[in-house]
């Protein structure tokens, strides 16, 4: 069987006429494979207005289970967060802690406009308001979903594939105003070292973007593997300095 997981966003296959709450509730309690992830590339921001470009390297490490994800960002070889979603918990399950500042703050995260929530996928636990109706984006059929922020004004549109329970595309706003969009571009699979059946796909290309600049995060050195019964993560997973 194969089992998909993206780092972005997790795709969990049920039935093909789910109600919007049975839709919301696949992809907010992913079932996941015991599983870890470690990956380099690269974040190019660009400023259409300014002309201002950005490129910083990136790594993100990963552990995975059907309760819990955890992962370690890194930017820049300076700037560090430790992200964790306990799916069960919901909005209150998400944390996240910057366990390092940028030395260089002209190249943070902040700097080319990305959120460490953006990895998490937090806002899939704002309160959910309606369904908005369907569109494609290319060759997928998705439902959108409005959900609202439980202590903010602001919004967010989720595109969720109505064949994968994938989400593909999401765009926040506050009150009609539009802010940022994320798009996913591409996946890249790993197939388990025990066990090619058992397998999860991660993005490997996203893109964020608003009004007059886009960051796009690629990633080019991908690892990992599903964890045997009884076995840990690999040492040094985590960084701990």
């Amino acid at each position: 069987m194969k089992y998909v997981l993206f780092i972005l966003c997790n795709i969990v296959v049920l039935a093909a006429e789910d109600s919007a709450e049975d839709l919301l509730k696949s992809v907010r309690h992913p079932s996941l494979l015991n599983s870890w992830v470690k990956m380099s590339g690269t974040i190019n921001y660009k400023n259409k207005k300014t002309g201002k470009r950005i490129s910083a390297p990136i790594q993100l490490r990963g552990r995975f289970s059907r309760l819990e994800m955890k992962m370690q960002i890194l930017i820049n070889k300076s700037e560090r967060f430790l992200l964790a979603q306990d799916f069960a918990d919901g909005f209150d399950g998400s944390s996240t802690l910057n366990e390092k500042k940028a030395k260089d703050p002209s190249k943070s995260l902040a700097s080319m406009m990305i959120k460490p929530d953006d990895f998490t996928f937090s806002f899939l636990y704002w309160t959910f308001k309606k369904e908005l109706g369907t569109e494609r984006i290319k060759t997928f059929k998705c439902r959108i979903l409005l959900l609202s922020h439980p202590k903010e004004d602001e919004q967010v549109k989720i595109w969720i594939s109505h064949k994968m329970k994938a989400v593909l595309k999401v765009e926040w706003f506050k009150g009609d105003k539009f802010l940022r969009r994320m798009e996913f571009k591409s996946t890249h699979t790993i197939k388990s070292s025990v066990d090619s059946k058992l397998r999860f796909s991660i993005v490997k290309e996203a893109e964020i973007s608003s009004k007059g600049w886009r960051s796009i995060i690629k990633f080019k050195e991908i690892g990992g593997n599903v964890l045997p019964e009884g076995k840990k993560v690999p040492e040094g997973l985590f960084l701990k300095d």
